[in-house]
C-alpha cells in the first residue's frame, strides 16, 4: 500500500513538472507558429488600454509618462484608466494629465468593490476594436502594443499574451525576482508550449490584449487575466503568446507578500474551476488539469510521498529517498534565512509556493473569496 501511494504520488508530481511539457512538445512537434500581421507598422486598430488602479500615488505618474512613450499612433491609442475607489493621491495625479492629453481618460468607480466590478462598468463604454489590460506598476517596451495587435489580422486569434518579467529593486534584504523569476522562465516556456497550439491557458493581468466583442461580464471573485482567456478559448477563439510584448514589475521582496500573492491567485483559480469547468473541453480540459488543478495540489502529492516513505525505509533504496528529501526540506528552512544563496533559495521557494497551495485550498474551501485586496507595497 505504502509502496503504491509513494510510486502514484511522485509519478503525478513528475507528470506536472516535466511530463506535462513533454506531452505539449509532442502535440506540437508538427504545428509551425505562424505570426499573422507580422509586418509591424501596417495594422493600427483603435487600441483602449485599460489600467486597473487602486491607491497607485507611488507608481501611477510613472505609468502614464511610460505609456505616452509606447511606439503607437497617438490618435489610435486610448488612455483609460480605472480607479476603483482609489483615497490617496491617484486621481488627482492621473486629472493632472487627462487635462493635458486628450487620449488620456480617467473613470472613477466608487467605493472600492474590487477591479473586476470596476472594469464591469467601464469596458461598456469603451468602443475601440482591441482591449489591453494592464496594472499600474506593469511598464511596458515601447513596441509592445504593436507586437500584440499584429495578431489580430487573423479572425480566428481572439486573445494575445504578453511577456511579464521581474525586475530587482537594489538593496532588498530577500531577492524573490530569482525565484519568481525561475518559475516565470517556467511558465514563458509553457506559454510558448501552448502557443503552438493556439491554446493558451491563461494570461497575466499585466499585458494581454483581446477583441472588445469578446470581453465577457466579470464574476467578482475570479482573476480577469484567467477568466477571460478561459471564455475565449471556449468560445473556440485561438490564443496566442507573444514573447517580444513585455512588461516589467518589481517582485516581491518579503516572503509574507510572495506567500499573500499565490494564497489570492490560487484561491481565485479554484473559483474559476467551479463554475466554468463544464464549459472546458477538449485540449483546454487537458490543459487546465494538467497546469492548472495538479499543480495546486502537489502540495498533498508531496506531503503522500514523505509520509509514505517513512514506513519504506527499511529498503536501501526508500531510505535513500528519505534522506534525500529531508535534506531538501532542510535547504529550504536554510532557505528563510539565506535567501541570496541560490541553493537553499530555490528550495525554500518551491516549498512556499506550494504550502501556499495548501493553504488557499482550505480558504477555498472553507469560503473565502477574494474580491478585493491591497498590492504588495514592495511591488510599488
Amino acid at each position: 500500500m505504502e509502496r503504491s501511494v509513494f510510486w502514484l504520488a511522485s509519478a503525478i508530481v513528475l507528470y506536472v513538472y516535466v511530463g506535462y511539457p513533454l506531452f505539449l512538445i509532442i502535440l506540437s512537434f508538427f504545428k509551425k507558429e505562424k505570426k499573422e500581421g507580422e509586418e509591424e507598422g501596417k495594422i493600427y486598430p483603435p487600441v483602449a488600454l485599460i489600467i486597473s488602479v487602486y491607491n497607485e500615488e507611488k507608481v501611477i505618474e510613472e505609468k502614464i509618462k511610460n505609456t505616452l512613450t509606447l511606439n503607437y499612433p497617438e490618435d489610435m491609442l486610448e488612455i483609460v484608466l480605472v480607479s476603483d475607489g482609489s483615497e490617496d493621491r491617484t486621481n488627482e495625479i492621473i486629472r493632472n494629465y487627462s487635462s493635458k492629453f486628450d487620449n488620456i481618460k480617467l473613470y472613477v468607480v466608487k467605493p472600492h468593490l474590487g477591479k473586476n466590478i470596476a472594469l464591469n462598468k467601464i469596458l461598456p463604454l469603451i468602443s475601440s476594436e482591441i482591449i489591453i489590460f494592464s496594472d499600474a506598476n506593469s511598464m511596458y517596451e515601447k513596441d509592445s502594443i504593436k507586437r500584440l495587435v499584429r495578431y489580430f489580422a487573423d479572425d480566428k486569434i481572439g486573445c494575445v499574451i504578453g511577456e511579464l518579467r521581474y525586475i530587482n529593486k537594489d538593496g532588498d534584504k530577500f531577492n524573490f525576482d530569482r525565484g519568481e523569476g525561475l518559475y516565470w522562465k517556467y511558465e514563458s516556456t509553457i506559454k510558448r508550449l501552448e502557443s503552438r497550439l493556439s491554446s493558451v491557458l491563461v494570461a497575466n493581468g499585466s499585458i494581454f490584449a483581446i477583441k472588445r466583442e469578446l470581453y465577457s461580464v466579470l464574476e467578482p471573485d475570479m482573476a480577469n487575466d484567467f477568466q477571460i482567456p478561459m471564455e475565449i478559448g471556449n468560445k473556440g477563439y485561438k490564443i496566442v503568446y507573444e514573447p517580444e510584448a513585455v512588461a516589467y514589475e518589481k517582485s516581491a521582496t518579503t516572503s509574507h507578500e510572495e506567500f499573500e500573492r499565490k494564497l489570492r491567485i490560487i484561491n481565485r483559480g479554484w473559483m474559476i474551476f467551479l463554475k466554468l469547468h463544464r464549459k472546458i473541453n477538449g485540449l483546454r480540459l487537458f490543459e487546465f488539469i494538467s497546469h492548472k488543478l495538479l499543480r495546486w495540489l502537489v502540495g498533498i502529492f508531496l506531503i503522500l510521498i514523505f509520509l509514505s516513505n517513512i514506513f519504506l525505509t527499511d529498503y536501501p533504496f526508500y531510505m535513500t529517498t528519505f534522506l534525500l528529501q529531508l535534506v531538501f526540506y532542510g535547504m529550504a528552512v536554510i532557505g528563510i534565512f539565506f535567501t541570496k544563496y541560490k541553493v537553499f533559495y530555490l528550495p525554500f521557494y518551491f516549498c512556499l509556493i506550494n504550502f501556499a497551495s495548501l493553504i488557499a485550498l482550505f480558504n477555498f474551501l472553507r469560503g473565502k473569496r477574494y474580491i478585493t485586496w491591497k498590492s504588495a507595497s514592495t511591488t510599488r
